[in-house]
């Protein structure tokens, strides 16, 4: 087994490799951070169900160090629709750039299902 050498923090990050980031990882990690702000990680109820639809959906594009994303969600009862979807766009632009270092173009936020539950018993970032 080799010894990691250090790593000059001088020397061109271009010069030392290359990271490509699959558009699944970019996927997943935009999943998760939709997930994270709507609380939801599992069957929609209603149509979702019916069509055995999961939400959140998440549809991503890799385009060279770019990407946009398009995120399907289910926001709780009681809420501001306009203040979910753009917590679910900071929290999706913030940790898809944070992990990869790709640039977030844009995040476009469909909401397309509402819950019934009330919002004081879901969480919300």
């Amino acid at each position: 087994m080799s010894t990691p050498q250090a790593v000059d923090p001088a020397q061109d990050a271009s010069d030392r490799g290359r990271l490509d980031v699959k558009p699944r990882a970019v996927h997943r990690i935009a999943e998760q951070a939709t997930a994270d702000v709507t609380g939801w990680t599992g069957r929609g109820g209603g149509l979702g169900r019916a069509l055995g639809r999961r939400l959140p959906v998440v549809d991503v594009t890799v385009t060279g160090r770019h990407a946009v994303v398009t995120a399907d969600v289910m926001a709780p009862w009681g809420l501001a629709l306009a203040d979910v979807a753009a917590s679910v766009r900071d929290r999706v632009a913030a940790r898809v750039g944070e992990l990869t270092g790709l640039a977030v173009d844009r995040v476009d936020v469909r909401i397309v299902q509402i819950d019934r539950e009330p919002a004081a018993e879901r969480r919300v970032e």
